[in-house]
């Protein structure tokens, strides 16, 4: 039976739940599994604060940048550390829901097994309001049931949990153009949608536990829609599949559209307010979203005019 190798990102946060829950997996599992750690140029203090609590095991390998190259360039380097046919993608601030999550996987590998999506859930949990956007952002947008996941949209698609074979696609897989937070995941789920390969969706889910607060999860979303915007111009075709980026074109359609859209350019810090004091009602956030997007193509438009 083919191998599989764990592949596992980290900046500035702790894996060792993750990599405990792992290999206590291992035990009641016959295939070759390794596992590699690849810690993306955290603090010298961070990285070995976590790194010196875990025992050495012949299956675990940790890697290290000294320097922070970015999501995708990490994700790319942990695909050539692989030894194995198989190779599954985990976030470092993920848990496996069940006990059985590698068995799982493994019963699955087969000569068929190009692309499967295991899934994300969050914990219920009563979070204070300085952390419910991103909660509540994660329970209404990402945790998605299996038949959902199964229909193919690329926006549907997260790396976070996923098994691919080593020839599901030509290396490299994640652009790595994208140096800061958001977008890899998406533009990955489309590459494999164009290239018509189907994703298999199967329950079988982790946590994700790296819940930040809500002013970092917007400035983190603020990136993302800046690195969607400069994507957008290089390719049109993102349109197809990116909701965001539909909506903002129906609004241009009408002149009451182009007008809101920029006269709310100068309300921003009054709807990135807004996200923070009502971090439950997703409508500011998404509002936001919109705004800014049409702010950086404003922008990138008139620097390309200059």
């Amino acid at each position: 039976m083919a191998g599989l190798s764990i592949l596992i990102p980290v900046y500035n946060e702790n894996p060792t739940t993750l990599i405990h829950a792992l290999v206590d997996q291992l035990s009641s599992i016959s295939t070759k599994i390794d596992i590699h750690v690849l810690d993306d140029g955290s603090t010298e203090t961070f990285y070995n604060d976590w790194s010196s609590t875990l025992s050495p095991h012949p299956l675990l390998f940790i890697h290290r940048h000294t320097q922070n190259i970015g999501r995708s360039a990490t994700r790319n380097h942990l695909w050539e550390y692989a030894t194995q046919d198989y190779r599954l993608y985990l976030d470092g601030d993920t848990i496996p829901c069940s006990e059985r999550f590698l068995q799982e996987y493994v019963r699955r590998l087969s000569a068929e097994t190009m692309v499967i999506c295991g899934g994300t859930r969050y914990r219920e949990y009563n979070w204070p309001r300085s952390y419910q956007l991103r909660y509540t952002y994660g329970k209404k947008r990402e945790e998605h049931t299996v038949e959902k996941r199964a229909s193919g949209q690329a926006t549907y698609f997260t790396s976070n949990n996923i098994l691919l074979h080593k020839s599901v696609l030509t290396p490299p897989l994640f652009l790595e153009k994208i140096k800061g937070y958001g977008h890899e995941d998406t533009l990955f789920g489309i590459r494999l949608t164009e290239s018509n390969i189907p994703i298999q969706a199967i329950d079988n889910a982790v946590y994700h536990e790296g819940i930040e607060d809500n002013n970092t999860f917007l400035s983190k979303s603020k990136e993302a829609v800046k690195n969607l915007v400069l994507l957008y111009n290089e390719n049109n075709n993102l349109k197809k599949h990116i909701r965001l980026i539909q909506v903002y074109h129906l609004c241009t359609r009408t002149l009451i559209g182009k007008g809101f859209l920029t006269i709310s350019c100068f309300f921003l810090p009054l709807l990135h307010k807004s996200c923070i004091t009502f971090p439950r009602l997703l409508f500011f956030f998404d509002a936001y979203k919109l705004v800014l997007f049409h702010f950086y193509s404003k922008s990138e438009h008139e620097h390309r005019k200059l």
